[in-house]
């Protein structure tokens, strides 16, 4: 018979195979989209510096010192199969589905295997995940790593389950311990009552003359000889009882094959490498340490303890988490080294730092990304599911409830999903939802265990959440939104593709103006998008100031690329303002592209 450990290795490994296999079928469409956005500007020029002289400080792209790990995922796969964008996109799956394997493993660990599996269900479906997926980002390498960090921070759901004081399995251990004791117990009470007529001796001998005090004194001595007798007794006693205590407590780890110290060196070195991915990972070995420092505060308070307390562990074994972020240090110290910076470039730094520290954008970044882990994209489905489940009473299988993920384990999900919100609301100049993807699946996980515990029909619940987010993947909601947050991204990547080829062909030799990230696309024909490198002539942005500068130096540029952007003119204004005809327009569900042409007639 295969052993236990070896079969679940197999079966994660399963989960990992069939999860590729399904990422990749519902992906084929989209992995020879040209790179969208951010990948073109800055992704992937840094994984391609790596993959052609290795150099992990960015040189075609100014550096913004995010640590080099997902770049250097990307080059390595380069290397092996190929410098094409079917072979990154296809990295990037492989990144993904081993964050839905973690998933799956989170799940088993703090519920069971129906909840695992129907979380991993939810999670690749859900519209952000899905479309991030496949895309050259950060943040899946994030989620993958701090997802499989959290499975071996947290214990067995046994043992968890003994340290909240529902002990169950280990009371049968204690037992035998506390029967031997209570001999010991009766042995002390003869001995007790041994010293008795000796008091009674010495009574009378107190009202004699001084000659006989002396005499009192050694029967005295000789009754503390035999109270010192029963001590040891005692102490024997007070020993089982202590054994007995520590079973109960789970701190001998008798229980599963699973040692502590061996899971808490792979959940620092996933966290490491998390934050190797990216910077802000190192949130959550922080977030991990501090919760443990509360628990040890909380442990002359038991009852809330045993609401808060996962492990009960030294100081010094908590602090053994924040080794996670000794490497991403040692980046930054040969980052600065290398380019006179610590933490990105000044311009960088200024977006995403120095810009953000407003108390009203705070505010309202933080209301938006609650809105990114309660109701975005749809995800309010399985948030309204979840609250109408907590009105029914738990089902009951055989004599007992169905259980609930644990409190400790829920609350702790619950401050690193808060912990997010906040830290990410006061630094990061875009509010994007992938930025959330690390604890996305813990949402996903504790509302569909709440689906599991309380709603009969609960597979239907899941399969009506799921439909409302692939609805929500092909369909834009009514609202404004990062287009890489749904397929949206991949209406704009094709209308830019049409029209970059448009130029290449009718225009090989123009001067386009044009504004970022087309500047890119049509400078890079590695993005995928035009087949010869273009002349650009870069504008900031396509507001009505913007262009009417523009208009002012015709002479600079022959035709304009222009598209749809958030909070930009529609087509008709802009080439108002430009006055140059349209020589293309395209559009795909609300989004649209034109190419203007000012050199006859315009």
């Amino acid at each position: 018979m295969t052993p236990k450990p070896r079969r679940t290795t197999l079966l994660l490994i399963l989960v990992f195979a069939a999860a590729f296999a399904g990422l990749y079928v519902t992906h084929a469409s989209l992995l020879g989209l040209p790179y969208y956005w951010d990948e073109a500007g800055y992704f992937i020029p840094a994984a391609r510096d790596i993959y052609a002289d290795g150099s992990f400080i960015p040189h075609s792209t100014l550096s913004n010192a995010h640590p080099p790990l997902v770049m250097t995922w990307l080059a390595l796969a380069w290397k092996l199969f190929g410098f094409r964008i079917e072979v990154a996109r296809t990295a990037m799956l492989a990144v993904s589905a081993l964050a839905l394997a973690g998933v799956y493993a989170l799940g088993c660990r703090v519920a069971n295997r129906r909840v695992g599996v129907a979380t991993v269900v939810c999670t690749a479906l859900y519209p952000v995940f899905f479309a991030q997926s496949s895309l050259a980002h950060l943040d899946m390498m994030v989620a993958a790593l701090t997802t499989w960090a959290l499975v071996f921070y947290l214990p067995p759901r046994r043992d968890a389950t003994a340290l909240q004081g529902d002990a169950t399995p280990l009371r049968p251990d204690t037992t035998p311990l506390q029967a031997d004791a209570m001999p010991l117990r009766r042995d002390t009470m003869p001995l007790r009552a041994d010293t008795m007529p000796l008091r009674r001796v010495a009574t009378p001998l107190r009202d004699d003359a001084t000659p006989m005090q002396a005499d009192a004194m050694a029967l005295r001595d000789d009754a503390t000889a035999l109270r010192g007798d029963v001590m040891p007794l005692q102490r024997d006693v007070m020993a089982l009882q202590g054994a007995a205590t520590a079973l109960r407590d789970g701190a001998k780890g008798s229980r599963g094959p699973e040692k502590a110290h061996v899971r808490r060196v792979f959940c620092v070195l996933l966290l490491a490498l998390a934050a190797l991915a990216k910077e802000t990972a190192v949130l959550v070995p922080v977030v991990l340490c501090g919760w443990e420092l509360v628990c040890r505060l909380l442990r002359k308070r038991e009852k809330l303890a045993a609401l808060v307390c996962i492990e009960r562990r030294p100081a010094w074994w908590s602090f053994t988490l924040l080794l996670a972020g000794v490497p991403l240090a040692l980046w930054f110290a040969y980052h600065r080294a290398r380019t006179g910076y610590m933490l990105g470039n000044p311009e960088y730094f200024r977006y995403n730092v120095e810009s953000t520290l407003s108390l009203a954008r705070i505010l309202d970044t933080v209301w938006r990304r609650l809105g990114h882990v309660t109701v975005h994209m749809n995800l309010w489905a399985l948030t309204l599911a979840g609250l109408a489940a907590m009105l029914l009473k738990p089902r009951r299988d055989g004599d007992g409830e169905r259980p609930r993920i644990s409190v400790p384990v829920q609350l702790l999900f619950l401050v690193l999903i808060l912990a997010h919100v906040v830290a990410l609301s006061v630094v990061g100049g875009a509010v994007l939802a992938r930025y959330m993807l690390p604890v996305l699946p813990l949402v996903v996980l504790v509302w569909v265990s709440t689906l599991w515990r309380r709603v009969p029909a609960w597979p239907l619940a899941v399969a009506l959440v799921c439909a409302a987010f692939v609805y929500r993947a092909e369909v834009n909601p009514a609202y404004s939104f990062p287009w890489e947050e749904n397929l949206a991204y991949r209406d704009f990547v094709l209308l830019h593709q049409d029209a970059a080829r448009f130029l290449a062909d009718r225009y090989p030799d123009a001067r386009v103006l044009t504004s970022w990230p087309a500047t890119d696309e049509l400078r890079n024909p590695y993005y995928g998008y035009t087949p010869r490198a273009l002349n650009v002539v870069p504008v900031e942005n396509f507001l009505p100031a913007e262009l009417e500068r523009a208009a002012a130096r015709k002479s600079e540029y022959d035709v304009a690329l222009l598209y749809s952007t958030h909070g930009g003119p529609e087509l008709d204004e802009a080439a108002r303002l430009l006055n140059g005809r349209v020589v293309l327009i395209e559009e795909r569900r609300g989004q649209w592209v034109a190419v203007l042409d000012f050199s006859a007639g315009g």
